[in-house]
């Protein structure tokens, strides 16, 4: 968590802009001139491309993190595309402030190389819950971030659309909806997903959810919207 001294010394630099679902922050290969730190409820998804051109989600960033930061010095073009999966505000600063930024206060740069750190972790803790868990554990576990960064229990988002980030059919996806919503868990709608009872959705998570988290507290403790905790940013 940066100090207000800190704070204070991005300010000039930072530009809040508004980012509408579907964005593309920066597309695979694009130079990264810029970088978003996430305000709110708004998340960006990073997205790989396989095989025939489809983009499968690698990971989710929020409130907790900034995209395109953790790219070091030498090779800075994207290698995942980074699309806004729930919209809202963004705060946005040029790379070459930034890294002005970070040589003269050298707590900023400590908070990016953290946050660096704790994001190679999670991604590792995806591969393995994606090769151990559950397609139900994996959805809970979806559901419970999502709602933890976006501060609010209904989710705009389709089937389909869930189907694509988990990895499944459709059809698929629509049975594990289905079981969800027989425990009454949660609830359809057309266009969004309404959680109910969120105590039982983490029940049926998998430990990937707390090892993260209680890694970014380890590392940065504040700084990860926890399940009571919603701040407006990580750098507030």
């Amino acid at each position: 968590m940066l100090g207000q001294r800190d704070f204070e010394a991005l300010k000039p630099f930072l530009k809040t802009v508004h980012a509408a679902k579907g964005t593309v922050l920066y597309d695979q290969g694009d130079k990264v001139c810029s970088m978003y730190f996430p305000c709110g409820g708004s998340i960006v998804a990073l997205e790989i491309f396989v095989t025939e051109g489809k983009a499968v989600e690698a990971n989710l960033i929020g409130r907790e993190g900034v995209i395109g930061a953790i790219l070091g010095a030498g090779y800075m073009h994207a290698y995942a595309r980074a699309r806004v999966q729930f919209p809202g505000e963004f705060l946005k600063i040029d790379k070459s402030d930034l890294e002005k930024v970070k040589a003269h206060f050298p707590p900023v740069a400590h908070l990016l190389a953290c946050y660096s750190e704790c994001l190679f972790n999670q991604l590792l803790q995806s591969i393995a819950c994606n090769a151990t868990h559950s397609i139900e554990q994996r959805t809970a576990k979806w559901l419970s971030f999502t709602v933890d960064r976006t501060g609010t229990v209904e989710i705009t988002l389709t089937q389909e659309e869930f189907a694509n980030i988990i990895g499944v059919s459709r059809t698929y996806m629509s049975r594990v909806l289905q079981g969800l919503r027989n425990l009454r868990i949660l609830e359809t709608r057309r266009g969004s997903i309404l959680v109910c009872d969120r105590t039982m959705l983490q029940k049926l998570t998998c430990g990937c959810y707390d090892a993260v988290c209680h890694h970014f507290e380890t590392v940065l403790k504040g700084v990860y919207p926890g399940r009571n905790r919603f701040p407006e940013s990580s750098l507030s």
